[in-house]
């Protein structure tokens, strides 16, 4: 039993069913995976305003870069 309260979300990249935070897009392994660029417009439309379309697409962006 996990005894971390934290709510958590499988990773988003196709056959990987590490859990992690809800504050992370994916696990750490596949994260390394999304360029630069990406990784930073991820983070930037997450601080600009969380679940925006440009936020949604960003998100979209990063999964399709591993995937």
């Amino acid at each position: 039993m996990n005894s971390d309260p934290r709510p958590t979300h499988t990773c988003p990249i196709p056959g990987c069913m590490r859990r992690v935070s809800q504050d992370y897009l994916m696990c750490a392994k596949h994260w390394r995976y999304v360029p630069r660029t990406v990784q930073n417009a991820v983070w930037r439309e997450y601080r600009f305003s969380p679940k925006s379309p440009a936020h949604q697409a960003a998100m979209r962006l990063a999964i399709q870069s591993v995937s």
